[in-house]
């Protein structure tokens, strides 16, 4: 799995930073199982994937800092 941030500053004033934000989650998109429902081998969910990771995930932030 890999996560990429690309963050730049902009300075506004003497005391004012406007920063833009793109963040990008699951870069590669690896569909993989993060949890398993049980790891008991009598049990019948043994090996059942109970949770997978998010697909390839984006975000655009804006932050304001004074």
């Amino acid at each position: 799995m890999l996560d990429f941030r690309l963050q730049k500053t902009f300075a506004i004033g003497d005391k004012v930073r406007f920063l833009a934000i793109f963040d990008v989650w699951n870069v590669l998109n690896t569909g993989t199982v993060e949890y398993w429902a049980s790891h008991n081998m009598s049990n019948d969910l043994y090996k059942a994937p109970e949770w997978y990771l998010y697909p390839r995930r984006l975000q655009i932030g804006f932050k304001l800092q004074f």
